[in-house]
């Protein structure tokens, strides 16, 4: 895999991309490619149609960038659009750790947490949402352990 730098105006986005990328979405992405630069290249196929990162394309364009970082890829026809998916439907299989989450952007400095694309409201309630697993998870009786040949339960005696 080799990382290449190709002129924006050379790209195409995906003409059939299932993806759609709202102005939330985009404001986003924006936000991140502002604060963090691009940290990852986009995919493209032998043409220059973009499988895999239409909405960076989008965001550099809308912030007047003239390059972006591609990786080429020789994938087409049937293989082309179902990697285009799959890399977007990956992502979305994946949960949060609301916990760690919470804790992680409660870490960050001032302003920075707002540069991951959650807003300041997203951030409270995650803050909230892992307040409320933590007092499920604290009022849950603790399992006995049983005897795995009768069930009967095992007493700590020590």
């Amino acid at each position: 895999m080799q990382i290449t730098r190709r002129k924006i105006d050379s790209l195409t986005p995906d003409p059939q991309n299932a993806r759609t990328h709202d102005a939330e979405n985009l404001a986003a992405i924006t936000g991140s490619l502002k604060a963090f630069g691009q940290q990852k290249p986009i995919v493209v196929d032998l043409r220059g149609v973009v499988l895999a990162g239409n909405g960076t394309l989008a965001a550099a364009r809308s912030l007047g960038w003239t390059e972006v970082d591609v990786v080429e890829t020789d994938l087409s026809g049937a293989a082309a659009v179902a990697y285009a998916i799959a890399d977007n439907r990956t992502g979305e299989l994946s949960q949060w750790d609301y916990q760690a989450l919470a804790l992680t952007l409660e870490q960050l400095p001032a302003g920075m947490a707002l540069m991951t694309g959650f807003g300041s409201g997203s951030v409270e309630s995650i803050t909230t949402l892992a307040q409320k697993i933590e007092k499920e998870q604290a009022s849950r009786k603790p399992k006995v352990p049983c005897c795995p040949q009768c069930g009967a339960e095992v007493k700590d005696e020590a």
